[in-house]
């Protein structure tokens, strides 16, 4: 009996770990995602503000 409580007790253990784990890898995929949804928008909001400006110097020409 006590050995079966022992096995549980381990068994519980490691589910708590691989729980902690697989938060905290989706923590650091949310982050990855986050970074590159924000680079993706740097990127497309820079390029309509170069195309804003020649649309705009080309107007003042």
């Amino acid at each position: 009996m006590l050995e079966h409580l022992r096995q549980l007790n381990d068994t519980l253990i490691q589910l708590l770990a691989r729980r902690r784990r697989l938060r905290a890898e989706r923590r650091v995929r949310l982050g990855q995602l986050k970074n590159t949804a924000t680079f993706i928008l740097s990127f497309v909001l820079t390029a309509l503000a170069a195309v804003l400006a020649c649309h705009s110097w080309q107007s003042i020409r």
